[in-house]
């Protein structure tokens, strides 16, 4: 089964997508965030796209820390697409995603200047893979 990975932010969203078999993920696109509905829509359009189903939605997890703009954003975008689609939407910590996604940009050899600019669709991806290792070090 394929996942659609959503990294939503207040600019910008970045969409990764797993294979059929649920080994791999990979960076799809960054979209530029609009409104609730309109988000909302693209997620669910590309999803049907991609043929994926299920929708793993990154929330930042800092204990004890006050739910920040972006953190509530994330919970409505939440709440309207399990309200709009019939897949199954869940949640993953998304934490360290874009530290991560730093990391392999130095990794792959990316310029400094590239390196600094968030890849929103990398940070998906990034939390995507963890989600699938987790589940894959379960079923062993």
């Amino acid at each position: 089964m394929k996942i659609l990975a959503v990294d939503p932010g207040e600019k910008k969203i970045g969409l990764a997508v797993s294979d059929e078999a649920g080994i791999a993920a990979r960076a799809l696109v960054v979209l530029p965030s609009r409104t609730l509905e309109q988000d909302c829509a693209d997620i669910i359009r590309i999803a049907d796209e991609e043929k994926a189903g299920m929708i793993l939605l990154g929330l930042a997890h800092e204990p004890g820390a006050p739910a920040s703009g972006g953190a509530r954003s994330a919970h409505r975008l939440l709440a309207r697409l399990r309200a709009s689609t019939r897949i199954p939407v869940r949640t993953a910590d998304e934490s360290f995603s874009t530290r991560t996604a730093q990391q392999v940009r130095l990794e792959r050899g990316d310029p400094k200047k590239k390196r600094r600019a968030p890849d929103d669709s990398l940070a998906a991806a990034a939390f995507l893979q963890e989600y699938l290792d987790a589940r894959k070090t379960q079923t062993e």
